[in-house]
């Protein structure tokens, strides 16, 4: 197990998924999407690209914007690497107007995914939560698939692989697809792809926000 990104010369990517001009129909298990207006989505998101940018200072970040409309503070596609406004897309925006969050999030990576062209290891982070003090880049294998794990589940907040092993994310993603149009959550139907390949489970992740809905806050 190789884990000196640095010492290795690995190039790091990360992938923000953000929508920050929501739906406002309901969700599968709440009616209200976010109790946080555009705005304060936009302050939160960049707390996001300030974190990586503090705990993984010689990263690429790339931003999958998938909100119905791009009306949103400039300064955020000033602060990315890449950025890719995905929300014109018919699947995209089907499937971030439906009710199954999960949904949203699994097309909106299948499509954003064949846009990136990188190197080295690929981070994906939920836009909105942001890498704590707890985050180390030592913790994560630079050869497989990471993640936090949870019984039959994972958290989908933060989680990370080479990008040789791409085509393994984007073939768990679209076998996810019919579970996801069903109502199941993305952290079981995901993971449950996921985890016919070798994986490495994460004990801490390091990472910290609000959920939209409540605005409960967590840490994992």
């Amino acid at each position: 197990m190789n884990l000196n990104f640095k010492k290795n010369n690995i190039p790091i990517n990360w992938i923000i998924t953000s929508v920050i001009n929501f739906a406002e129909s309901e969700l599968s298990y709440s009616k209200v999407r976010s109790i946080y207006t555009p705005e304060q989505r936009i302050t939160q998101t960049l707390k996001t690209i300030e974190s990586i940018r503090t705990f993984a200072p010689e990263s690429k970040i790339i931003l999958f914007e998938m909100g119905v409309n791009e009306f949103f503070n400039p300064i955020l596609k000033e602060n990315v690497d890449q950025y890719f406004f995905l929300g014109k897309n018919i699947f995209v925006k089907y499937s971030c107007k439906s009710k199954f969050k999960g949904l949203g999030e699994a097309i909106g990576l299948l499509i954003g995914l064949r846009k990136v062209k990188a190197l080295g290891f690929i981070f994906k982070i939920s836009g909105r939560y942001y890498l704590n003090e707890n985050f180390d880049l030592s913790n994560w294998d630079i050869d497989e698939i990471n993640l936090k794990q949870y019984d039959e589940a994972m958290s989908t907040r933060l989680y990370g692989f080479p990008i040789r092993k791409m085509n393994l994310i984007q073939n768990a993603l679209f076998k996810s697809l019919p579970n996801l149009f069903k109502g199941k959550s993305i952290e079981e139907s995901f993971f449950s792809k996921l985890n016919e390949n070798k994986i490495v489970s994460i004990k801490e992740l390091g990472i910290s926000g609000f959920v939209a809905p409540d605005g409960q806050f967590l840490t994992e």
